[in-house]
């Protein structure tokens, strides 16, 4: 996991990109939705 980290963000962390990240975030956030479908992740009230 060290070796992985140190080659995703180099001169520790100096290089994170905050759109990166939520590109990510709202590819995950697609493939749940995806998977579980909106209706079964609804709130039903």
């Amino acid at each position: 996991m060290t070796n992985a980290s140190q080659f995703s963000f180099p001169n520790y962390g100096s290089h994170y990109d905050p759109v990166v990240t939520g590109a990510i975030a709202v590819a995950v956030a697609a493939v749940v939705v995806a998977v579980w479908g909106p209706s079964t992740l609804a709130r039903r009230s």
